[in-house]
């Protein structure tokens, strides 16, 4: 899932939750074991939004708005400052609704200027426990022998296996897709072997 998508479909997901605030809103989704965020924020108006009994959710869908034939739709476009000026558009290029369906059939939508995603770490990798994960500032590239590129590493964790006595570093891609790993004996071993980088560690 990459940061600016839009047209996607959440149903074969596990949606969790969703947060609504005042200028944010954040949908918790669970897709194969990764846990994600989409995050919705300059929220600009939520239609159709009602009490409900059941707050069960059966879907979700984000698309980018093009068709502002609704008045309500409209009246956000034309309310925008530089609404008419040439070249400044950003209400018709980038305005998102993210359409909630609930178990009881009531869809509700959320407009909003910008989309988000995050996914959280994964407890496991390779079916070794995460102790404690860092995500690089500037991706890392990978090469071949032969120069040509390999992968990008963007997350670095220390992982341990329960047989094993060694702590394992794992370089990871962006869907955490594990790409290189060293052993070394302690925690701290893991860390120092990046200090010049000065990555955040965060302790799972």
């Amino acid at each position: 899932m990459t940061k600016d998508f839009y047209k996607y479909d959440f149903h074969d997901a596990v949606i969790e939750k969703i947060e609504i605030n005042c200028n944010e809103t954040v949908l918790y989704i669970d897709m194969d074991g990764t846990k994600t965020k989409i995050i919705c924020r300059d929220t600009v108006g939520v239609t159709n939004l009602c009490m409900w009994e059941d707050d069960e959710i059966y879907d979700a869908r984000l698309n980018k708005v093009e068709d502002f034939s609704l008045p309500f739709l409209e009246n956000i476009k034309k309310s925008h400052p530089t609404y008419g000026e040439a070249g400044q558009n950003p209400v018709r290029d980038g305005l998102f609704d993210l359409a909630v369906e609930l178990a009881n059939n009531i869809v509700f939508h959320i407009y909003c200027y910008s989309v988000d995603v995050k996914s959280e770490f994964p407890n496991y990798l390779d079916e070794a426990k995460v102790i404690s994960d860092a995500e690089l500032e500037t991706p890392e590239t990978l090469y071949y022998t032969d120069g040509d590129i390999w992968c990008k590493i963007y997350y670095y964790a220390i992982c341990k296996y329960e047989k094993y006595d060694s702590y394992y570093l794992f370089g990871c891609t962006e869907d955490f897709s594990v790409e290189s790993d060293d052993a070394f004996e302690s925690v701290e071993e893991c860390k120092s072997a990046f200090s010049e980088k000065n990555l955040n560690w965060i302790l799972k």
